[in-house]
């Protein structure tokens, strides 16, 4: 799984098999203690495929916590080699009381993940896919900084989330 995050908060994820990219923005930051940022992902292609009113699918932001995984702060400069990348298992919201520094024997490899508990210990043998509630999933992903000239994403990835905001704001405008 590839995640390109451009300098003006668009992203696209890229995933192997059916309905493999997701595409969006960052909707909302907020810096917490320990070199964590919270994020609100606004899906531009999310589809609940009829089960949830149109407004309650815009409403849909997931919330991630992410820090470097070399435990400086956020606004270091350099890019790490990776990032720890926590997600609840019951909930939309960034994670908020969660052991942001775990041991290292917690912490997956880079490319996978694993379910944690809140104090950062491991779940064994948990599958990520399963529900569990008052649990984290855990993802170490690696950093690629973007090519030169890629600070800023492609104009059809703006356009697609320049159409998202308006459909919302007002349904009648094309």
């Amino acid at each position: 799984e590839v995640h390109k995050y451009w300098a003006d908060g668009s992203f696209r994820f890229a995933r192997a098999g059916p309905g493999g990219e997701s595409k969006g923005f960052v909707q909302r930051l907020q810096e917490r203690p320990g070199g964590v940022v919270c994020e609100a992902l606004q899906y531009v292609d999310f589809s609940s495929q009829g089960e949830w009113p149109s407004w309650a699918e815009f409403c849909y932001r997931p919330g991630i916590a992410v820090r470097r995984d070399d435990g400086r702060g956020a606004d270091s400069a350099g890019h790490p080699a990776g990032l720890l990348v926590w997600e609840a298992c019951d909930g939309m919201r960034a994670p908020a009381d969660f052991r942001a520094a775990p041991e290292l024997r917690d912490i997956p490899r880079v490319g996978e993940m694993v379910v944690v508990r809140r104090d950062g210990t491991t779940v064994g043998g948990a599958d990520p896919d399963d529900e569990h509630p008052g649990c984290l999933v855990l993802s170490h992903m690696k950093v690629r900084p973007l090519l030169q000239g890629e600070a800023m994403p492609p104009d059809h990835a703006v356009e697609e989330n320049i159409k998202y905001l308006l459909r919302h704001q007002d349904p009648t405008l094309d």
